[in-house]
């Protein structure tokens, strides 16, 4: 039996994505890190073979959520 199904390809330009984080000992008990994941809101090819229910973006791609903030805070007792 042959296979005549043909496999499809997609390629996609670099992305380059910026993650920063800064962290700082409040006291001796509490730490604070304040941070963010694309913080340029830099986003990836759109694809069009594998775009399942309104996907834009490949799932393999980088960052496509947009920016993500955070402020993370610890507390030790």
């Amino acid at each position: 039996m042959t296979n005549t199904a043909m496999t499809q390809y997609e390629s996609y330009g670099m992305v380059n994505q910026v993650d920063l984080s800064l962290g700082w000992q409040v006291n001796d008990s509490i730490s604070a890190t304040l941070g963010g994941r694309n913080i340029f809101d830099t986003y990836p090819d759109k694809g069009t073979l594998n775009t399942c229910c309104g996907q834009i973006y490949p799932d393999s791609s980088a960052d496509w959520f947009g920016t993500y903030l955070y402020l993370n805070l610890n507390a030790n007792f």
